[in-house]
């Protein structure tokens, strides 16, 4: 059994209501503290789903899911975003603060995080601080979507699909959470097309489809 922060799928299989296909086919994995796990498949091969399972939003239909020795789906929602948050690029949208800015230190202070400025700065949104949440380009909103699930330190957190890695402010962004979040003893799991650079941070690959 895992010690500190930890993360067990037993025997995991889904299927969505009114389907008899199964999108998980029994899927295994402890992980500890610190583990950066990388979720690697084609569209459709069910990591989204994954995600899905671990924030609550849906129970497995065989096996369990445990965070911190946890079921997601049988916690209160108010309590599911502390062991699990799945982060996506269009998460700007639910937005309801005139600039990034607001939203990101309103969200810093519910967390209990009092400075905000240093995750702004090496995730290189700083001038951003003052933009419309709509007017960011597609990679300064993948930036956004990590700086909010970084700020709300979650057990878990799940990036859902890893935009192409071409840009260099996008490495080190993602870098930077996968140290920072390692170093605190949070599990972290990235869902792609594809395995990640050699010099980002990588402690298990769980292959889809």
């Amino acid at each position: 059994m895992p010690t500190g922060n930890s993360l067990i799928l037993e025997r995991v299989s889904f299927s969505y209501p009114g389907q008899s296909i199964l999108v998980l086919n029994s899927l295994d994995l402890i992980a500890s503290s610190g583990a950066v796990i990388w979720c690697v498949g084609d569209n459709g091969s069910g990591k989204s789903t994954l995600g899905k399972l671990l924030c609550g939003l849906f129970a497995p239909t065989r096996g369990r899911i445990l965070v911190d020795g946890l079921d997601p789906a049988h916690q209160k929602v108010s309590q599911r975003p502390k062991l699990a948050y799945v982060i996506q690029q269009r998460a700007y949208l639910s937005f309801t603060r005139a600039t990034f800015g607001h939203e990101l230190h309103f969200l810093a202070r519910r967390a209990g995080l009092v400075n905000v400025v240093r995750i702004l700065s090496e995730l290189q949104l700083l001038s951003l601080e003052n933009a419309n949440p709509l007017d960011l380009s597609y990679t300064e909103a993948w930036r956004a979507a990590l700086a909010i699930g970084h700020i709300l330190d979650p057990v878990v957190l799940f990036v859902d699909e890893l935009p192409n890695l071409v840009g260099q402010r996008t490495v080190e962004a993602l870098q930077y959470v996968l140290v920072d979040r390692q170093r605190r003893g949070r599990i972290t799991m990235i869902a792609a097309h594809e395995l990640p650079p050699e010099n980002t941070t990588r402690t298990h690959t769980v292959r889809f489809g």
